[in-house]
C-alpha cells in the first residue's frame, strides 16, 4: 500500500471535485439539448455512468481522508494518555 498523507488526499479531493462538476456540467447540458425519447434511449447515460464513477472516487478519497485524520487522533490521544501516566508515575 502507498504510503499517504493529508496533503496529498487532499490534492486529490480537489482534482476530483473539479472533474465532478465539469461532469455535472456537461450532463446538464445533454438533458437540455436532448429531446426525453433521446434520453430514453440513453442519449446521457454515458456521463451518467462517468459522473456515479467520479462520485464513487470521490467517496472512497474522502474515507480515506477520514481514515488517515483518525490515526492522527489516536496517535495523539496515545501520546497524552502516555504522558498522563508518566506524571502519576512520578
Amino acid at each position: 500500500m502507498p504510503v499517504e498523507n493529508l496533503n496529498t488526499i487532499s490534492n486529490a479531493l480537489d482534482t476530483t471535485v473539479a472533474e465532478c462538476s465539469s461532469l455535472v456540467s456537461d450532463l446538464e447540458k445533454c438533458v437540455k439539448e436532448n429531446s426525453n425519447f433521446r434520453r430514453l434511449l440513453g442519449g446521457c447515460n454515458d456521463l451518467s455512468v462517468e459522473l456515479q464513477k467520479c462520485k464513487k472516487k470521490l467517496w472512497e478519497l474522502k474515507r480515506r481522508e477520514n481514515y488517515l485524520k483518525s490515526l492522527e487522533r489516536k496517535k495523539v490521544f496515545k501520546e497524552r494518555m502516555e504522558k498522563k501516566r508518566l506524571e502519576d508515575n512520578s
